[in-house]
């Protein structure tokens, strides 16, 4: 059979048996993207639960983790992949990820904010104060501070160096008249 060509029979078959070789490869890749989705899914969802303050045998169970030590695992690669987005220090990343705690509680608080609930309320200041603080927005007011003292000081100074020159000219002023 070897040199003699293929009749349409045989060609059709393996035309056909190419397709579902390229279908299965399909397939495979498409399978293999579905898991990396749904990976990755719970990856982030893990990352979520600790953020929102759960411990990993809780995030192992809710998850369908085989342990605790797998949970964390995969939420410290994803601490470490966004460390590496973001280009920033592990202090960075600690602080983004107690600042999407900060912003989950205050969303919490929110309806008791709009029915005016004052425990709401308050909560909600001392949350806003935090985020403040935590992002920097506090600190152009100590900036203001320390130049403000900074010109007390020179103020100060000034006001000192005034003192001694009239000292000094009242005692030459005096030396003069009791010549």
């Amino acid at each position: 059979m070897a040199g003699q060509p293929l009749n349409h029979k045989a060609l059709t078959a393996l035309k056909k048996a190419e397709e579902r070789a390229l279908w299965a490869e399909e397939d495979e890749e498409a399978l293999s993207r579905e898991k990396a989705a749904l990976r990755l899914g719970r990856v982030q969802r893990a990352m979520q639960m600790k953020v929102d303050g759960y411990d990993y045998p809780e995030i192992a169970s809710e998850l369908g983790y085989g342990s605790a030590e797998a949970a964390a695992a995969d939420v410290h690669l994803a601490l470490e992949e966004e460390f590496l987005n973001n280009e920033q220090y592990s202090a960075e990343v600690l602080r983004m990820i107690e600042l999407k705690r900060l912003n989950t509680l205050y969303a919490a608080l929110r309806p008791g904010i709009e029915r005016g609930n004052s425990r709401s309320i308050d909560v909600a200041v001392k949350v806003s104060d935090r985020i403040a603080k935590m992002t920097g927005l506090d600190a152009a007011q100590r900036v203001e501070l320390l130049q403000l003292d900074h010109v007390n000081d020179e103020i100060a100074k000034v006001q000192r160096e005034i003192a001694e020159r009239r000292a000094a000219i009242e005692n030459v002023v005096e030396g003069e008249i009791v010549d």
